[in-house]
């Protein structure tokens, strides 16, 4: 079955559309750089790789206090971030911050037409089994544009530590540096060994994680009409890991 026709077969959901404001949002011409939002990043490091960005996030998540915001192409919660060290998916590691901290709050944005391509994630599309806690909201967005779609891979956990890159949170993205042909680790969730991949994630703390969220929160705007504000009191920012090559006040 082609892609096309999977998509044909699937009830796509609808958007409520954005508010007016959102829709007069100019955005068919390129940016200059003073319509750029700028600021210090406290850190900022490059995680080369699945595995590296994969188990950074998961060190970083169960720190979250009060939002997590997932942008991207694709989404599947059921990926392991440390397939080395644990059986536990993105999915059942998310619902289990939220049964653990009641005022926490994740909102995860996916292009409607990933699950679609990609294969790997056409139950999301239906809302099998995620969320199964209202704390965490699944949405998906058409881009209004023909053959369009939206390519963000981004994470925001509480304004202060935010991942900007490659890589989406879904199947076949985790792989090492050593990129064998044959890795016991890099399996999908039949079990078959997918081909290697090389890509990069940065993350970033401080002003810049904050300013990264509010590319989320305009996301979420344009695909719900739902206005989300910057949190007022970000918590202190997280230090990048030990095992990142970190740089220190980066303007970004």
């Amino acid at each position: 079955m082609t892609a096309l026709e999977r998509m044909l077969e699937l009830p796509l959901p609808v958007n409520p559309g954005a508010d007016a404001s959102a829709r007069d949002v100019p955005c068919s011409r390129a940016p200059s750089s003073r319509d750029l939002p700028q600021g210090i990043a406290d850190e900022a490091a490059f995680l080369v790789n699945g595995d590296s960005y994969f188990s950074t996030l998961a060190r970083s998540l169960p720190q979250a206090e009060k939002s997590i915001w997932i942008i991207g192409w694709d989404f599947n919660p059921d990926i392991r971030l440390e397939p080395a060290h644990s059986t536990e998916t993105l999915g059942e590691l998310l619902h289990r911050l939220a049964e653990a901290n009641p005022a926490l709050r994740i909102n995860i944005l996916v292009w409607a037409l990933g699950p679609v391509y990609s294969g790997k994630s056409l139950k999301v599309l239906r809302r099998r089994h995620f969320p199964r806690n209202p704390q965490i909201r699944l949405e998906f967005h058409m881009h209004p544009d023909i053959r369009g779609s939206h390519h963000q891979k981004i994470v925001c956990i509480d304004d202060r530590v935010a991942f900007v890159g490659g890589i989406d949170l879904t199947a076949k993205r985790w792989d090492n540096w050593w990129h064998r042909s044959r890795e016991r680790l890099r399996r999908d969730q039949k079990g078959e060994i997918y081909d290697p991949l090389h890509d990069v994630q940065a993350m970033v703390t401080g002003e810049a994680a904050r300013l990264v969220g509010d590319v989320a929160r305009h996301r979420w705007l344009l695909a719900t009409g739902e206005r989300h504000e910057a949190l007022e009191t970000a918590p202190a920012s997280a230090p990048c890991p030990p095992s990142a090559p970190a740089m220190r006040a980066v303007p970004v």
